[in-house]
């Protein structure tokens, strides 16, 4: 299964947020691929939200080369990493 990585912002003229794109993603038939936020604020009430709409993970900018190769490997056993 194949996971999606977006940032957080605003993801381009049609959809508001990331979350909104997490709920499209989730609404659309199938089992949803695990969606990764990403954004550059780490504050205690941005990662509850992230996990509250159901993000699988939270990486947060900049994001090391290894820690993202590492956190890919995860998505295929079915892991989390925040």
């Amino acid at each position: 299964m194949m996971g999606r990585t977006s940032d957080v912002g605003k993801v381009n003229e049609t959809q508001k947020d990331s979350f909104e794109l997490l709920q499209r993603l989730r609404a659309l038939p199938g089992s949803p691929a695990p969606v990764t936020a990403m954004s550059g604020v780490g504050s205690e009430v941005e990662v509850a939200e992230i996990a509250s709409a159901g993000f699988a993970a939270h990486l947060m900018k900049p994001v090391q080369a290894g820690l993202i190769g590492a956190y890919i490997q995860t998505l295929g056993r079915g892991t989390k990493t925040g």
